[in-house]
């Protein structure tokens, strides 16, 4: 069974979001997400760590949003990446390969 989706801003310093996401990322959740990411970045630049270990389904829109995402916020000289994570989904981004872009 998994949860609904949710997105929040778990903390936040002076260098960095923490950005914790739980429950299903699928083709309905993941425009929130990154609108979520997106507007936390642009109000002011800073790294961005996520927090996957609650995340129960990934789909593809989710993985290229991901993608994106990454490449936004390294673009703007800063540090995307996932902190916790839970093991369906990490073999799920290492099968994909995207373990080798975002740093796990």
């Amino acid at each position: 069974m998994t949860t609904p989706f949710d997105i929040v801003l778990e903390s936040e310093t002076d260098n960095y979001y923490l950005v914790k996401v739980t429950g299903e990322l699928n083709g309905e959740s993941t425009p929130k997400f990154e609108d979520f990411i997106k507007q936390l970045f642009f109000k002011e630049a800073k790294d961005i760590k996520l927090d996957l270990d609650d995340l129960d389904v990934i789909v593809s829109s989710a993985i290229g949003s991901l993608l994106l995402l990454h490449d936004t916020v390294t673009t703007g000289q800063k540090q995307f990446t996932i902190i916790k994570i839970n093991e369906k989904i990490k073999s799920i981004i290492s099968i994909i390969g995207l373990d080798n872009i975002i740093i796990l």
